[in-house]
């Protein structure tokens, strides 16, 4: 594991589009027609297959993170990287005169504290508290590492089908709760079944078939939504991160991407390269400004009158996630050296100068 695994470096660009593919299906209002059509099917299909990318991108945190120490300047650089993007789109949105009243404002600004954006929040708050939750895993035994994976996989996943339920305890998979146990699996998966990965023949059997059942899994998502759009009842019902099946899909694709091995290395460059940036695509993309013109020009009457709704669809997705990764590429490098440069030394000033006072 001292090489860097390419394969997981592609996850995190390819969970970004999945991500950008979903937003343009939610915002366009794809997903809520009310009576079951055929032409949106394809749109389903690539809800079914896309809800994985937020499951995926904690397990690879929860997979590099479990072999890390806190570090303040990534903290502070993350932090400054939100607001970087916050402020960045809200300056385009004046420039181009975007309606705005001043709760949009606000919201648009200071998107971590007025919980606009829930992942954002519950990913910072996850960096804060990793190093306790790490100490945690490490004090459990081989054995109890296994039972207390079987425990969330029930809490969490089986008992949650009842709505209810799922909404008091994982709250469908849209909290900080869902956050860390998604974390645990990823770290879990990294201590029990990766650094012993020679001796575990287990591990590689998973890994044989982990391509297959993230089809099998997707496919029985939208088996779900197809069935649940024909009765007349909401589809998001069969998309939340706690699904079962779309918990299980997310594990499959990640060994999957663990394991694939690209040749080329020119592809390899590439990837290395944007993959530091993907998490921007993602601040950009889904600014409340940049929302705001999805929901105008990216509706769903632009896509029924389209020349083919799945393809444009991709199309538009793809337009998205190259221009925001284009500019996040520009900038990520320049925010986090700016940070580690003056931000990060102004907050070790402080915090020197706060231990001689308590002194």
């Amino acid at each position: 594991m001292n090489q860097r695994n390419v394969g997981l470096d592609l996850l995190r660009l390819l969970a970004m589009f999945m991500v950008v593919l979903l937003h343009v299906n939610n915002w366009g209002g794809l997903l809520k027609n009310t009576t079951f059509q055929i032409n949106f099917l394809s749109i389903y299909f690539f809800e079914s297959f896309s809800i994985v990318a937020v499951n995926c991108f904690i397990l690879i945190s929860g997979f590099f993170l479990i072999k890390q120490n806190f570090r303040l300047n990534k903290l502070i650089s993350l932090i400054l990287e939100v607001c970087a993007y916050s402020w960045l789109c809200f300056m385009v949105a004046l420039i181009i005169k975007t309606p705005m009243d001043i709760k949009t404002v606000i919201r648009g600004l200071f998107t971590i504290t007025t919980g606009f954006h829930w992942f954002i929040t519950c990913y910072i708050i996850l960096y804060i508290l990793f190093p306790f939750i790490n100490k945690f895993i490490y004090s459990l035994s081989l054995i109890q590492k296994h039972i207390f994976a079987v425990i969330l996989l029930f809490l969490f996943c089986i008992w949650s089908i009842i709505p209810n339920i799922s909404a008091q305890t994982a709250f469908f998979g849209y909290n900080v709760l869902w956050v860390t146990v998604l974390y645990y699996f990823g770290a879990y998966i990294r201590v029990v079944f990766v650094d012993v990965e020679n001796k575990n023949m287990f591990f590689n059997k998973m890994y044989k078939f982990s391509g297959y059942g993230y089809i099998i899994f997707s496919l029985t998502t939208l088996v779900l939504m197809c069935i649940l759009n024909s009765i007349g009842k909401s589809v998001f019902s069969a998309l939340n991160y706690n699904n079962l099946f779309v918990f299980l899909a997310s594990i499959c694709l990640f060994l999957f991407m663990y394991k694939l091995n690209i040749k080329n290395n020119y592809i390899k460059k590439l990837i290395i390269f944007f993959a530091p940036a993907s998490f921007g695509v993602f601040l950009i993309s889904d600014n409340i400004f940049a929302i705001y013109y999805q929901k105008i020009y990216l509706n769903k009457e632009f896509f029924l009158q389209s020349f083919n709704m799945p393809i444009m669809v991709l199309i538009c997705a793809a337009c998205i996630f190259l221009l925001c990764l284009l500019i996040s590429s520009l900038f990520h490098k320049k925010i986090f050296d700016f940070s580690d440069k003056y931000l990060y030394c102004l907050c070790k000033k402080v915090f020197h100068n706060i231990q001689n006072l308590l002194k």
